[in-house]
């Protein structure tokens, strides 16, 4: 291009016009200015005061930490090493056994069922239950236990039929140890005939109705609403019908009406237990979990006594107005002792089982971790576990890929 061109069209748009003094250059257009920053005031003294204290709580964490780990040391230092290899205690969130549920996984679900009963007992040993059981959910659990135990002597007496005449004649013993517990139970139930929490009256004798007169002068008020099941009731009627699933079939239902149900084959209920073996350590930990029920009732006992109530007229107190009255404390005692019964027929169905294990091969390292529990936990003695030796197995299936977490040890 020409220059003479360039600087016409320079001048042309004014561009080589300069001003007078070139320090000083003109403001822009207003749209063009930036917008002012905004001020920010910055809080020193708080800010350092601040990790100061965090500083401070960090380090008071870093020191407990360090002191507790001290004080678990020496508390763990007698502690028995077998109690390490137990198994991250399950939630207590029952799980339903539905008719369509498959046989193959009602084993590892018992023993789940097992492990969830151990840890409400053990709450309620201890005293640090979210929800305390309640009279109505004791007797409950009662009746399913009872039923359970008789279920699970029907189902050894079935696996002695394909075991070896020496573990039949031994599981036939088991099945009658477990008959007398069923009895046990039993009675317990009996025991708390006629008893009334008046906090959860969901279990109480017929009542009459009230009468016209008696509602048209407000002397009748509705009865207490429970709050809900407490989950180891759902969890013990889970665990029998399991039972009862694996020994009559998978519709079957203790609620049902009908004649009595058709047991299955004992080749069909071995296969789907894992085992003659498998199977006697299912009913094992049933043994276990209904001693340790058994040892914590008379603590929940003792934590609603003030709110039972009966209508016994042998003892009903001289003069009394009403139907129901609180239980006299010969009462409340004849309820706790009965549950001792209850852990020696137990006890008496786990040393059987121990000394069956040898002869159908039934692991019984479980049993070493039950015994250690037990000691610790509840200061009490379990059944004596025999020294493992090496003994001709039994006839053993190859157990389900889908046990559940109760079955490892």
């Amino acid at each position: 291009m020409d220059p003479k061109t360039t600087r016409r069209v320079l001048d042309a748009a004014g561009a080589r016009q300069l001003p007078e003094q070139l320090d000083i250059l003109p403001d822009p257009p207003a749209e063009q200015q930036p917008k002012p920053d905004p001020e920010i005031t910055l809080d020193l003294p708080g800010l350092l005061a601040n990790h100061w204290q965090a500083s401070v709580r960090l380090q008071t964490a870093h020191a407990s930490l360090q002191y507790a780990s001290v004080r678990a040391r020496q508390t763990s230092a007698d502690a028995d090493t077998a109690l390490a290899a137990f198994p991250q205690a399950l939630p207590l969130t029952p799980v339903p056994a539905l008719p369509g549920d498959p046989l193959a996984q009602a084993a590892g679900r018992i023993r789940d069922d097992c492990e969830q009963l151990s840890r409400v007992a053990y709450e309620t040993l201890h005293g640090r239950s979210a929800q305390p059981l309640s009279g109505s959910d004791l007797q409950l659990i009662i009746r399913w236990r009872s039923l359970g135990t008789m279920l699970t002597g029907r189902l050894l007496l079935q696996a002695a039929t394909e075991a070896p005449t020496e573990a039949g004649t031994l599981l036939r013993s088991c099945a009658d140890r477990l008959r007398s517990a069923a009895r046990v139970w039993r009675d317990v139930q009996e025991r708390w005939d006629r008893v009334v929490d008046v906090d959860d009256p969901r279990i109480r004798p017929r009542l009459p109705r009230p009468s016209y007169d008696m509602v048209r002068r407000g002397q009748v008020s509705r009865m207490p609403q429970a709050t809900g099941l407490h989950p180891a009731v759902e969890i013990a009627r889970a665990s029998v019908l399991r039972a009862g699933r694996l020994l009559f079939g998978g519709d079957w239902d203790p609620d049902s009406g009908g004649g009595p149900p058709r047991t299955r084959p004992a080749a069909d209920i071995l296969a789907d237990s894992g085992g003659v073996a498998e199977l006697a350590q299912t009913v094992y930990s049933l043994t276990v979990a209904d001693w340790r029920i058994a040892v914590s009732a008379p603590r929940a006992v003792t934590a609603i006594e003030h709110r039972l109530l009966t209508d016994v007229p042998e003892h009903c107190p001289a003069g009394h107005p009403y139907r129901f009255y609180p239980l006299h404390d010969h009462q409340l005692e004849r309820l706790r002792t009965s549950f001792q019964q209850v852990c020696a027929a137990q006890q008496a169905v786990a040393q059987m089982l121990l000394v069956t294990a040898p002869a159908i091969g039934m692991d019984t390292s479980r049993a070493v971790l039950d015994a250690a529990a037990h000691r610790h936990i509840t200061a009490q003695t379990w059944a004596p576990v025999p020294a493992p030796s090496p003994a001709v197995r039994g006839p053993v299936v190859s157990p389900s890929a889908t046990l559940g977490r109760g079955a490892r040890v």
